[in-house]
C-alpha cells in the first residue's frame, strides 16, 4: 500500500501504544491497521487502499473516543494503552458501520483462524 493517512504526527502521538498479544506495550502504527484491511479488500474486491485508509482513520476516531472515556472515568495518571484484540474489534465495527460487510465477514474469519 502506497498511501498514507492523514492523520497529524500530533494527534497520532495522543495514542503511542498499544499492548500486544504477549503482553508487551508496542509502538502503536496506524498503517499497520490500513495494511490489514488493505488485504481484506482485495480479497473481496469491496474496497481498495482510499478506504482502507478512511477505515484506520475512523479506527483511530474511535480509540481518541474510547481514551476520554478513561479519562472521564477518572483513573488518576493511567495511560489508555489499547490491546490487539481491541483494536481489531473495532476494525470489525467500523466495517460494519461503514457497510463493507463482506470485507467484515472476511476480516472476522481471518481473525479466528
Amino acid at each position: 500500500m502506497t498511501k498514507k493517512v492523514a492523520i497529524g504526527k500530533r494527534e497520532l502521538s495522543k495514542i503511542p501504544e498499544i499492548r500486544n498479544r504477549r503482553g508487551e506495550v508496542i509502538e502503536f502504527d496506524i498503517h499497520r491497521i490500513s495494511n490489514a484491511v488493505y488485504k481484506a479488500f482485495s480479497d473481496t474486491k469491496e474496497g481498495g487502499e482510499d478506504e482502507a485508509i478512511k477505515v484506520a482513520e475512523a479506527v483511530f476516531a474511535e480509540l481518541l473516543k474510547m481514551q476520554q472515556l478513561e479519562k472521564v472515568a477518572g483513573v488518576k495518571g493511567a495511560q489508555f494503552v489499547p490491546t490487539v484484540e481491541m483494536i481489531q474489534d473495532t476494525v470489525e465495527n467500523e466495517l460494519m458501520r461503514l457497510d463493507y460487510l463482506e470485507t467484515a465477514k472476511s476480516y472476522i474469519i481471518y481473525r479466528q483462524k
